[in-house]
């Protein structure tokens, strides 16, 4: 698949220099269902009077926790995010993933909800 977002974050477009092929995995790794989580940062849900954490991996739903707010349910996310995106680096051998495991450490460093990988 082709990937847009991955070389350079919030590409708009599409060429040679821009994008990447990757695996489909991949491809939907990096894709964000905004419209899944609603109102909340990604990888939460709310259950309950609670937020609740969960990363996909390898087509699978992961619960990572509950969590009393939904920063703290999005910081376990990030985490997740950023060991799932070594062992993918590792496996696939895509050193560009790097990119994607900066970025989400920025934001986890920084306190900044992330909206885009």
């Amino acid at each position: 698949a082709l990937d847009k977002d991955l070389l350079i974050e919030n590409n708009k477009i599409y060429s040679e220099v821009n994008c990447a092929f990757v695996p489909p995995y991949i491809n939907n790794f990096l894709t964000l269902h905004n419209a899944a989580r609603g109102n909340f940062p990604i990888g939460v849900t709310k259950s309950g009077k609670n937020f609740q954490a969960s990363i996909r991996k390898d087509n699978i739903l992961i619960n990572l926790g509950m969590f009393t707010d939904p920063i703290l349910a999005h910081m376990a996310w990030q985490k997740a995010k950023i060991e799932h995106s070594k062992e993918l680096m590792e496996k696939y051998n895509i050193s560009q993933l790097q990119l994607v495991i900066d970025r989400l450490q920025n934001d986890m460093n920084n306190n900044i909800i992330t909206d885009v990988i």
